[in-house]
């Protein structure tokens, strides 16, 4: 080979790899805006279900000197009971083995 073959095949290495470069940048910076945007969103929401439950009496917020939440106490116990009644009725056919339910 030849000293210009040789120059030609790093430069395109070196144009391959800046243009994969610029690619990869173009993505990673689109994606990193979007979980951004994501996070903010999911964190506004959370923020909102708290404040809900804390006027709801269910949870008192930990605050630091500015005002921050810093932590979370939950109040209460939350307590369901359930009531079940059921019947059956069950009568008996004489000289027959099935049973017939009402």
């Amino acid at each position: 080979m030849d000293c210009l073959t040789i120059v030609i095949a790093l430069l395109s290495i070196l144009v391959g790899g800046v243009i994969t470069w610029l690619v990869s940048r173009f993505y990673y910076i689109r994606a990193s805006n979007a979980l951004s945007k994501e996070a903010n969103h999911l964190r506004e929401l959370t923020e909102l279900m708290l404040r809900g439950m804390e006027a709801a009496g269910w949870v008192e917020y930990n605050r630091d000197d500015k005002g921050n939440p810093i932590g979370i106490v939950f109040k209460g116990s939350i307590e369901e009971t359930a009531h079940v009644t059921d019947e059956v009725k069950a009568t008996v056919i004489p000289g027959s083995s099935e049973k017939k339910d009402t």
